[in-house]
């Protein structure tokens, strides 16, 4: 197995509205990720169902993407989460590609989120946690065969807890990185436990000062302490690698926008492809930013790029480099 992603597996609902007054309405920011209980979903729906326009249902989960991509390009990748016994868990298990589903768990109900691109502004995400992983799941045995453990937020506290548990076994035998995503950027003490040692760190520039402050610089270097590669995803104006290696930029070409949902989960696949194919870390990150950019062109997972359109992408880049 080359990867395996642990995090939540959620079943994403992409929503198109009008106006942010519509968020304003049902209690959310323009920008943010919130968790919602249960008892909570139903208003949320029926808002929904008056202001919104459902553009897409898909598989989901930061770490559920990362691996998809991966399994896009040609890589032995798993899932370690867990999804209902439910409708919604077999919608999800049917659009998945040739991900590993052994390790998926099923209990309780699916997992949902509600994510809500407001034209022009930044998209919303609820999200509502139903089924969860338990300390008795882990199957070192599985994640050991793993060159590669991606992690992503799991929303209850048990989920950290099963995550630093895994890092600790198998740390030395198997790299790590984590995408921890507005929810555990916010944890404090308890995520950076978890983040120490970690091989690469996947933030937005938000999620850096979240956790280690507002200045970047400062910020950069608390983080450099702790992991040893930090890529900064920058949205539309692409992104930044801090490491060993130095400092890089890469600066994303200017498209047209359908949903950005899971584009940072792209870029974050695609570099940890080319990291483990041996490609140089510049060029990684250019080809990283190059599929994320590709990846907004539709709704949830129907624009990720393929292998054959990086492959493209990738000899461009070499040609370009070689005229100097």
């Amino acid at each position: 197995m080359d990867f395996v992603g642990i995090g939540a597996l959620n079943l994403d609902h992409i929503y198109e509205m009008d106006e942010r007054y519509y968020l304003e309405d049902m209690g959310l920011k323009e920008g943010e990720e919130v968790v919602f209980e249960e008892r909570q979903e139903e208003m949320l729906k029926g808002r929904l169902a008056l202001f919104g326009r459902l553009k897409k249902i898909s598989p989901g989960g930061s770490a559920a993407n990362t691996i998809h991509m991966l399994s896009l390009l040609g890589f032995k990748a798993g899932l370690f989460g867990a999804l209902g016994k439910d409708r919604e868990a077999e919608t999800y298990l049917s659009l998945l590609g040739g991900e590993d589903r052994r390790k998926i768990v099923r209990r309780g109900r699916t997992s949902v989120a509600y994510i809500m691109d407001v034209k022009g502004g930044e998209r919303t995400i609820v999200v509502v946690p139903k089924a969860h992983l338990k300390r008795e799941d882990i199957d070192l045995s599985y994640l050991s065969e793993a060159h590669w453990i991606h992690m992503s937020s799991l929303p209850d506290e048990e989920g950290m807890v099963i995550q630093r548990l895994i890092k600790e076994e198998l740390k030395g035998s198997v790299k790590f990185s984590i995408d921890p995503g507005r929810l555990y950027s916010v944890r404090g003490e308890a995520f950076l436990s978890l983040l120490s040692g970690m091989d690469v760190l996947f933030v937005t520039e938000k999620e850096l000062s979240l956790i280690f402050g507002e200045n970047e610089a400062d910020a950069v270097s608390k983080a450099l302490k702790l992991v040893r590669t930090i890529v900064v995803k920058r949205g539309q104006r692409g992104a930044s690698l801090y490491g060993l290696e130095g400092e890089l930029h890469a600066k994303a070409e200017s498209v047209e926008k359908v949903d950005d949902t899971g584009a940072g989960d792209v870029l974050a696949g695609i570099f940890l492809g080319c990291m483990k194919r041996g490609l140089p870390p510049s060029l990684s990150l250019r080809l990283a930013v190059i599929g994320a950019s590709l990846s907004v062109g539709g709704y949830g997972r129907e624009s990720y790029p393929k292998k054959e359109d990086l492959e493209r992408a990738l000899e461009h880049l070499l040609v370009h480099d070689r005229k100097g």
